[in-house]
């Protein structure tokens, strides 16, 4: 996607949540949208980070539309905090949101993420740290790392990526690379937090929903043969990718 297609997609979402009315049950998000949108084309201006921006956008636009689409789940959360879901946007694009929405003890749900302290700077640094066996994995990242019980034939790990966050000991993500003498494939797993939405989309006319073990994921096949398979495993999004067939990338999944 090119950055005016994005430009053009991204202002179409913001003005159909700015001009959506929330339901009884829902909070009004409308002047949290107002107030990020501005917030967002206030910082294109004084800095040219145009990739770095683009994730931001993406950012916030999965954080607000989780807080919108989820807004009437306050009763159910108690049960079970972890949500996904599958959305159909404008222009044919399918988005998919995972989440958690257990809350620390500020519940407020309008306020947009501050944007840094008293400035329009984004200071989001992180350090990647790169090790090559599975046991170096779990001594510096803040959740289980599973097992990997299958892996396709062939293939063997070759190395993680740790991502540290600045100011951080441990990693909240992790990127493992399987390898054969060909090709790879990508297995990355992001703890989410309390109260956290990410998203993701693509063509709707190329994913497909599957059951897996731990739930439903959604498989996504591009035009260049690769696939992805994205879920959650309890508070863990998961996204393996690579030029896996459809049964291989479930049977992975499985025995994660």
């Amino acid at each position: 996607m090119n950055k005016d297609e994005f430009d053009r997609l991204f202002d179409e979402s913001i003005d159909k949540m700015e001009n959506s009315k929330p339901d009884d049950h829902s909070s009004d998000y409308r002047p949290s949208w107002k107030k990020v949108k501005k917030k967002i084309r206030s910082i294109e201006k004084s800095r040219n980070r145009k990739t770095f921006l683009r994730n931001v956008s993406i950012v916030f636009i999965s954080m607000f539309l989780g807080a919108f689409i989820f807004g009437n789940m306050i009763e159910t959360k108690a049960f079970n905090p972890f949500y996904q879901t599958f959305k159909e946007m404008p222009g044919d694009i399918a988005s998919f949101f995972f989440g958690n929405q257990d809350k620390d003890v500020n519940d407020a749900k309008t306020e947009p993420p501050t944007i840094g302290a008293q400035s329009n700077e984004v200071d989001i640094s992180e350090e990647i740290k790169t090790v090559h066996k599975l046991e170096e994995v779990q001594k510096n990242v803040e959740f289980p790392i599973p097992s990997f019980g299958y892996v396709p034939q062939g293939y063997k790990f070759k190395n993680a990526d740790l991502f540290i966050l600045q100011g951080e000991d441990i990693s909240n993500k992790v990127r493992f690379t399987f390898s054969n003498q060909e090709k790879s494939f990508w297995v990355t797993l992001s703890s989410l937090d309390s109260d956290t939405t990410v998203g993701s989309g693509a063509n709707s006319a190329n994913i497909n929903k599957v059951q897996l073990k731990h739930g439903e994921g959604y498989l996504t096949v591009s035009k260049d043969g690769s696939s992805k398979l994205e879920f959650l495993k309890g508070n863990v999004y998961v996204i393996v990718l690579g030029e896996l067939p459809k049964e291989e990338l479930i049977l992975f999944a499985d025995n994660m």
